[in-house]
């Protein structure tokens, strides 16, 4: 019977992988300074 532990290492290598995997998403691409500037204020809170 697998074991809860194993399915939870598995998860956690797999998310791992996952995540160097994909390219950073710049949502902010596009956007004038002032923006910007409201935008990462705005994720900041």
């Amino acid at each position: 019977m697998i074991d809860l532990q194993d399915i939870i290492t598995t998860k956690r290598e797999l998310l791992s992988r996952e995540t160097y995997s994909r390219n950073p998403i710049n949502y902010s691409a596009g956007m004038a300074e002032d923006q910007k500037d409201r935008y990462i204020q705005y994720l900041a809170e």
